[in-house]
């Protein structure tokens, strides 16, 4: 058996001379939530006895466990790693799905065998098959995959060390796999000024706004969708990213990381904002008999609430067929507005900042072949077009610079000037 313990436990007195101790705990077998009770015998009626007996009677229910995991196989151990994961209020609904499908493919190979069985070679075994399409879809692994998939074991296998279920974990001295992701991709000088063109040529509103969200101020999709007017501030031109809307749970979560930001907008596209904004609200009062409000979502639904992330992305597939961008995903959208940002030299911790990374790293790692490769060629191409467009737009004529000051949060030039 191997149960997780929830919560303190409760208990109380019986007579003078014992305790009753109670414990929810989690079957990670059948994946059912029981009570676990025990009688215990008591010299005294305090509160410092009362946590003795709820203490020893926790320790018994974990070193059982314990030594019940001896014996488990792989895929209980998963089983019981996972129910650990999904008791831990700060793991989203979207990672618990992304953790159980890697450890899936764990579990395909190595499910059957004791834990205290596995060695290194088993986990390279699995690291080769994996390769050769012996995976849950059916489909050969990629590099990154793999790695992905191996650092998950290692994770799980790193916990029952800790546990002491095992001596070693038997992914140590297994070389993880190299990632072979191909770069990530963004949209050319042309397409972006093909998408500046069509922002004064066609009338902006839902869903399109939001592609000019990601382009142009980097959102992700879920913070696009969970956007609302009141995060939008028109006097000082910035952006409040406070929330993404989940697809998982159809409600409004932190951002990815769980940090809020706030970012200097372009004024064009604060004018494409301002300009949706009335037009919106003459739209929810004509066709639903509703007013517009703070809490209304600048990207709405039919309805006039939250559009569904998955909805955007569909309507964003349609938008880059038509007009001849059919292989770049919306999420492109955003690493084209991090391009733009490091083609004009941007502050790397602006940079970070404004895209919500956690860490530096990861705005290195995901975009430092552009820095390398592209930046002197896309400088010179943007520059191209602050000169080239002309004049006479309807969205502005300056963006903000950085502010006295220069801190991460304060405004980035994009571009001089815009159709």
């Amino acid at each position: 058996m191997a149960y997780v313990v929830i919560g303190e436990g409760t208990g109380e007195f019986r007579g003078k001379s014992s305790f009753r101790g109670e414990f929810v705990v989690l079957d990670t077998k059948t994946g059912e939530t029981i009570k676990i009770r025990e009688t215990m015998k008591v010299s005294s009626r305090t509160k410092a006895e009362k946590k003795r007996c709820l203490r020893e009677l926790r320790e018994k229910i974990e070193n059982s466990t314990r030594y019940d995991a001896r014996s488990m196989t792989v895929r209980q151990l998963c089983d019981e790693w996972m129910g650990y994961r999904a008791q831990d209020g700060e793991v989203a609904v979207g990672t618990l799905r992304k953790d159980k499908s890697l450890v899936d493919n764990i579990c395909l190979h190595l499910g059957a065998m004791h834990v205290t069985e596995v060695r290194p070679y088993d986990i390279k075994d699995m690291l080769s098959k994996l390769a050769a399409g012996e995976t849950v879809s059916g489909r050969p692994a990629s590099g990154t995959r793999r790695a992905d998939i191996f650092v998950k074991a290692n994770q799980v296998f790193e916990d029952a060390v800790i546990n002491d279920i095992i001596a070693k974990n038997p992914c140590r001295g297994v070389k993880r796999p190299k990632n072979d992701t191909q770069e990530r991709s963004f949209l050319s000088f042309e397409q972006v000024r093909l998408m500046l063109v069509l922002a004064e040529a066609l009338p902006v509103g839902t869903p399109s706004i939001g592609f000019y969200l990601a382009l142009l101020a980097g959102l992700r999709r879920g913070e696009i969708c969970a956007l609302r007017w009141k995060n939008v501030d028109f006097d000082k031109g910035i952006i409040h990213v406070e929330n993404s809307y989940s697809s998982d749970t159809l409600s409004l979560e932190k951002p990815k990381g769980g940090r809020e930001r706030r970012l200097f907008a372009p004024s064009f596209l604060m004018a494409m904002l301002k300009e949706w904004k009335e037009r919106q609200a003459r739209i929810l009062r004509l066709t639903l008999g509703i007013e517009q409000g703070p809490d209304t979502p600048v990207v709405s639904s039919q309805k006039g609430g939250f559009m569904h992330p998955d909805n955007l992305r569909r309507s964003w597939g349609r938008f880059a067929a038509r007009h001849g961008m059919g292989a770049y995903t919306l999420h492109e959208l955003r690493h084209t507005y991090a391009t733009i940002l490091f083609a004009l030299n941007a502050d790397l911790k602006a940079v970070q900042n404004n895209m919500g990374h956690l860490r530096m790293a990861t705005t290195m790692e995901i975009y430092v072949h552009y820095v390398e490769a592209k930046g002197e060629e896309a400088a010179g191409a943007l520059d191209a077009l602050a000169k080239g467009l002309g004049s006479g737009s309807s969205f502005g004529e300056a963006v903000p610079t950085v502010l006295p000051g220069g801190s991460p949060g304060d405004g980035i030039a994009l571009l001089k000037k815009a159709v």
